[in-house]
């Protein structure tokens, strides 16, 4: 029975072998007798939101790994937490059903809070690794739901505006979105199918509009950009790319007037995220 408020080898030995089950019963008990002594504590916070994430509640799950994450200390700690955290929110992405109620307010503070402990050349570690994860899942099992899989993964790559700034970003994470969408449709159902492939008019715009801005903005000019708003709040860029996702729910529904109507609002918000991204006079 842990009595006293650390992390010690023990507890992280007791922890790691807990963890290798996969077992949220177990994951939810330990990381509650630890909580119960000292509730900062980095490693019950960390137990506890990876039991969250395989009980398939993410919201729950990234509110505990947050706060993990920002009671590391040490970067060496947190790459290897990264790396779990990781491997189990991707089981969280496959494991949700449909009409779960999804709340993606809290990943950006949750992607924040790990980069703030990982090297900067690693910023964009966890939504590649949940990416990575989700694709290595997907050649074990299939999603409970493959829509809900492919909507949460798309919500964190649009959630991942708060948490980052740079366009190249952004293009490799929409790359694997596409990507994504390939290896959902063969096991999807024919309207399933046509959700995904009619949301990829959405994906195609957005990367279209990014790449055309990195390939004719100077480079030098586009760090200039991207140190700018790393100062500044974003919102003023983010709230054009938040109003095309919205669009493009409607663009994919297949109602043809409405689908029509909101393909056009979604083009022209998505053109007015470029110009308010490279607007700054840097």
């Amino acid at each position: 029975m842990i009595s006293v408020a650390t992390v010690t080898d023990d507890l992280i030995r007791e922890g790691n072998d807990i963890f290798a089950k996969q077992s949220p019963e177990e994951m939810h008990s330990f990381g509650d007798r630890i909580l119960s002594v000292e509730a900062d504590n980095w490693y019950g916070l960390f137990i506890r939101g990876c039991a969250f994430a395989l009980d398939g509640d993410l919201n729950n799950s990234v509110k505990n790994l947050k706060e993990c994450a920002e009671n590391v200390e040490d970067e060496t700690v947190m790459a290897d937490l990264g790396v779990r955290m990781a491997e189990c929110l991707s089981k969280c992405y496959l494991a949700t059903p449909a009409g779960a109620q999804l709340d993606f307010s809290a990943v950006a503070g949750f992607l924040n809070a790990v980069n703030d402990k990982l090297p900067e050349s690693e910023d964009e570690f966890m939504v590649n690794a949940v990416f990575e994860g989700g694709f290595k899942l997907l050649k074990e099992r299939e999603p409970v739901n493959r829509v809900i899989t492919y909507l949460m993964y798309k919500a964190t790559c649009i959630t991942a505006f708060r948490a980052y700034v740079e366009l190249p970003i952004f293009i490799g994470f929409f790359g694997k979105l596409k990507a994504l969408a390939e290896e959902l449709k063969p096991i999807c159902e024919p309207k399933e199918a046509e959700f995904l492939d009619a949301d990829q008019v959405f994906v195609d715009e957005l990367l279209a509009a990014m790449t055309t801005a990195v390939d004719t903005c100077p480079p030098e000019q586009l760090e200039l950009i991207e140190e700018y708003w790393l100062e500044h709040k974003t919102d003023v860029y983010v709230g054009h790319l938040l109003q095309a996702y919205q669009m493009s729910q409607a663009v994919a529904s297949g109602r043809r007037f409405m689908s029509k109507m909101a393909g056009k609002v979604m083009l022209g918000c998505i053109q007015n995220f470029i110009k308010a991204y490279l607007s700054p006079k840097v």
